[in-house]
């Protein structure tokens, strides 16, 4: 995935943008869980500056970081949309910088792209949009910086690691005005660095459940039709395959169309059968299985 998708901030403003991951805005959740996040970026500067100011602010230097997800849910449901808001806190250590001299007077705003590791897996396709942030607080040569993100969608293999792909500081300045520096990914420097920001416990991730409902009805010439829905605990329709199983005949399976399937089911013996639907599941929704009974005429 492109690594481009930044965009200015205006040095006089402080901006805080959303990051829209399925368009979904609902109430910020209130939990205090966190998942945090390491990485280092390569910092480039556009333009080579004269002696002493190259002194000052060298042309390429390394920035280790580290970012936190803040406020996330204590459990948290796979395939529920995150509600948009949930803060994000950066601690950029620009000490490979040497930018003692021009911190507090140069670096005014920064524009992040947040690139979410689904699955905690460094390397792995990246969601990717724009986070605009600014400077909370310097700490000798360790900067903080905020943001808010917009609604996500968590897989149950984790939550994604809040890397940005890459962010540019804004600059004013006298003569600096206009100049920026660029800091990109190193690609595989990404590790899960657990609960954090303020002692929050790491988030559990839980697969949803799901519910069968189905109907048997029996057919002239010995055969029945089987309807069957499925919803998950989470309201969501059902998506997947169904089992359908007498005793003594062959098993069939169907996959769920909009969370529903049908079953004809033929050369059932007369009397009570009793079949058998088991949801397979998938990589959100646990399994389920429910009988129900139908009677053939003799």
């Amino acid at each position: 995935m492109p690594f481009r998708r930044t965009t200015r901030l205006a040095a006089s403003a402080a901006v805080t943008a959303g990051l829209t991951l399925g368009g979904l805005s609902l109430a910020a959740p209130a939990e205090a869980a966190t998942s945090s996040a390491k990485a280092t970026y390569t910092c480039t500067s556009p333009l080579g500056l004269p002696a002493p100011l190259n002194l000052l602010l060298p042309s390429t230097f390394q920035v280790p970081a580290t970012f936190t997800l803040q406020n996330l849910p204590e459990v948290i449901t796979a395939n529920v949309p995150i509600p948009a808001g949930t803060p994000i806190v950066g601690q950029l250590d620009l000490t490979n910088a040497n930018l003692a001299g021009l911190l507090p007077t140069v670096l005014n705003a920064l524009q992040t792209t947040v690139n979410l590791v689904l699955g905690n897996v460094p390397g792995s396709e990246p969601l990717a949009g724009p986070v605009g942030t600014v400077f909370q607080q310097l700490n000798g040569q360790v900067a903080t910086v905020s943001g808010q993100l917009g609604s996500f969608v968590p897989s149950a293999d984790g939550l994604p690691l809040p890397i940005p792909t890459s962010f540019d500081f804004g600059m004013l300045a006298g003569g600096l005005a206009g100049l920026g520096i660029r800091c990109t990914y190193n690609p595989g420097s990404a590790t899960p660095g657990g609960g954090g920001g303020g002692g929050g416990t790491t988030p559990v991730i839980q697969k949803q459940g799901a519910k069968i409902k189905a109907h048997a009805q029996a057919k002239p010439g010995h055969k029945v039709l089987v309807t069957v829905k499925v919803k998950t605990t989470a309201g969501q329709k059902g998506v997947g395959q169904i089992k359908a199983k007498v005793a003594g005949m062959k098993a069939k399976t169907k996959a769920l169309k909009n969370g529903k399937v049908r079953f004809v089911l033929k050369g059932l013996k007369a009397g009570k059968n009793k079949i058998k639907l088991k949801f397979l599941g998938n990589s959100y929704t646990n399994k389920a299985t429910k009988k129900v009974s139908v009677k053939i005429a003799r």
